[in-house]
């Protein structure tokens, strides 16, 4: 059974600082609830674990995420992540795109899809409850990106330094379309819950 769904959002951030947060494994994994990583797989992919209530049911999955694409000229981002229940109930795949755009005036304007499939017995808790848990989670990944930029562009008006993206490095150069590899990210030492 999957579930597809689309939102789009504007922040007062510059794209470049929204990029930042969006190629950055640990910021990303912040902003679902109830997740962490837990290692690295080379420099695109990470181990990890998120835990799920789907209605009556409480799931907790382990897997794998991987940036398939980071294209910095387009300033498109796709992420890709499965994973197994650890007590058999099923297993998950999730696809995340994001692409941004600089807003007329400042700012950067956000449109991320995301693609979430369950399997197994999670599966027959039925369309309903799956796709009201894929809204809530992508509805409150985008507000918690939202909240942290604005921390984040209030830090630095105040004469801090933001937080350095974690992955992805300076801004695209000029020149011909350059598709920029992540570096490694430290794993997150611990789960982290929005209340996604």
């Amino acid at each position: 059974m999957a579930i597809n769904l689309e939102k789009t959002f504007e922040v007062a951030s510059p794209l470049e600082e929204v990029w930042g947060f969006l190629t950055d494994p640990e910021r990303v994994a912040g902003c679902f609830p109830a997740t962490k990583l837990t290692g690295s797989i080379g420099e695109r992919a990470f181990r990890g674990e998120v835990a799920l209530k789907l209605g009556p049911v409480g799931a907790r999955f382990r897997g794998v995420v991987r940036f398939e694409e980071v294209d910095v000229e387009r300033r498109h981002v796709v992420m890709t992540g499965k994973g197994q229940d650890r007590w058999g109930m099923g297993n998950v795949r999730m696809k995340m795109a994001s692409a941004l755009v600089p807003r007329e005036g400042g700012g950067t304007r956000v449109w991320i899809s995301q693609s979430l499939v369950l399997t197994g017995k999670l599966a027959l808790l039925g369309r309903g409850v799956i796709g009201s848990l894929a809204d809530a989670v992508l509805g409150r990944f985008t507000r918690c990106v939202q909240r942290k930029l604005l921390s984040q562009e209030e830090r630095s008006g105040r004469g801090g330094t933001p937080k350095a993206p974690g992955s992805l490095g300076a801004p695209a150069p000029s020149g011909p379309p350059v598709r920029e590899s992540l570096r490694s990210a430290e794993p997150a030492n611990d789960a982290r819950a929005t209340g996604k």
